[in-house]
């Protein structure tokens, strides 16, 4: 949800002083708990990295570690409501909206609806996909309060919204929010194991895993449910940018040994690790 308004300045939180383009910070609390959640203002969109460090200093806050961070949790201390919506995402419409109210916090509706419906899901797997993509929207929104001021009453932003930038440094705060950039080489199957103590998709696991300790890539094969999937739709990342091809995968059942040689239609080094979740329809390799 985006909107546009001008606020004057306040005192910046002295921990913040080292990032580019803050214009104002002070602190919610929990009573509860006490924890802090950082209520910044940007004036402009910050370069990049400052989403993920920014993510980091919430989870800090949290005391979150390197487990999964609750965004029950987050709402609460940012003033945040809750609710699941339908917003008609599979027909083009939006995954989720920020919505500012007059009590000073915001109100954030998310339909988990996948883009392309959810006829590529298989049904066993769809309340953990749902989930997941819930969890993703919610602390995408939550970047986008920190463009908002909050003197009281409701928040207004302070810059136009709807910039590709805007978008990429959400991306980045959910990401690294929701999934802490390992700091040691990671395998697939690590990455496997990563996504489940998370409770993210495989895609956020590996992005938070390749963009840390894996220069080298990945590449995550996606295939319809039944017996015979008539195409795989292949994630690539090279240097953290990701690359979609699709490719028909006979033989239809995928193994090993496929995996492996479809890898190299890719890549000619093959594969350092690679991991098969044949009840989610997904696979992973790591890229030599």
């Amino acid at each position: 949800m985006r909107s546009t308004a001008l606020t004057r300045p306040e005192q910046v939180d002295s921990s913040f002083e080292a990032e580019p383009n803050l214009l104002s910070s002070k602190q919610l609390r929990d009573p509860s708990t006490g924890s802090r959640w950082p209520e910044l203002t940007f004036p402009a969109v910050p370069p990049p990295g400052t989403g993920g460090s920014l993510a980091r200093r919430v989870r800090a806050l949290l005391g979150a570690g390197n487990g999964r961070i609750s965004m029950r949790h987050c709402c609460a201390i940012a003033n945040v409501e809750f609710r699941r919506g339908q917003l008609r995402t599979a027909e083009g419409g939006c995954e989720a909206l920020l919505v500012p109210l007059r009590s000073g916090g915001f109100r954030i509706v998310v339909d988990a609806t996948p883009r392309d419906g959810w006829c590529q899901t298989p049904i066993r797997i769809r309340a953990e996909v749902a989930a997941h993509r819930t969890r993703f929207r919610i602390a995408h929104e939550l970047a986008h309060t920190f463009f908002y001021a909050r003197p009281g009453g409701r928040p207004a932003r302070v810059f136009p919204g709807g910039s590709t930038a805007e978008e990429g440094f959400a991306d980045e705060f959910a990401r690294e929010l929701l999934a802490p950039s390992p700091a040691r080489s990671i395998s697939a199957t690590d990455i496997v194991a990563l996504r489940a103590q998370w409770d993210v998709s495989l895609e956020v696991a590996a992005r938070a895993c390749v963009e840390a300790t894996m220069p080298q890539g990945a590449v995550i094969w996606r295939w319809r449910p039944g017996a015979e999937p008539s195409e795989l739709v292949v994630t690539q990342w090279r240097f953290g940018v990701p690359v979609e091809r699709r490719f028909d995968p006979r033989p239809a059942r995928l193994g090993r040994a496929r995996l492996t040689g479809a890898l190299r239609c890719l890549d000619p080094a093959g594969a350092l690790s690679a991991a098969v979740l044949e009840e989610r329809c997904q696979a992973i390799a790591v890229l030599a």
